[in-house]
């Protein structure tokens, strides 16, 4: 799997936010608190959803705590609330067929999957379960 980009919408520090990833090597620099952890939680979501169809695996899901805080002043009071729904998005290429895929949580409502992603998850059922298969390659 080979994520292209990366679109967060209401995800941890980004109210909404386009990642272009380099077809290479790609670096986060940034001081503390500028959302470097968030953009590898979000790939490990994104990512999550190959693993899936994987027997033993673990699939990174979105949590609560994932959502994006907004803060208003009420009665002189600094109040925070989560924004929903949070969305992460992923264009990439996928055993050479070029795949779109979203994972998202709406509330306490977690949707794991669009049309997309399923396609993505019969993929890694297949990887999961051909490894179960004798091999006739030569090594």
């Amino acid at each position: 799997m080979k994520i292209h980009n990366l679109e967060v919408s209401n995800f941890h520090g980004f109210e909404h936010k386009i990642f272009r990833l380099s077809s290479g090597f790609n670096v986060l620099v940034g001081d503390n608190g500028t959302g470097k952890t968030g953009v590898l939680e979000a790939l490990a979501v994104a990512g999550g959803a190959l693993l899936i169809g994987f027997q033993h695996g673990y699939a990174r899901y979105m949590e609560l705590d994932d959502a994006y805080r907004r803060g208003a002043e009420v009665d002189g009071i600094l109040h925070s609330q989560r924004s929903y729904p949070v969305v992460v998005t992923s264009d990439g290429t996928l055993f050479r067929r070029k795949k779109r895929w979203s994972r998202s949580l709406d509330g306490a409502s977690f949707t794991p999957t669009t049309s997309e992603d399923e396609d993505i998850q019969r993929l890694s059922k297949r990887i999961w379960d051909s490894r179960l298969k004798p091999s006739t390659r030569d090594l």
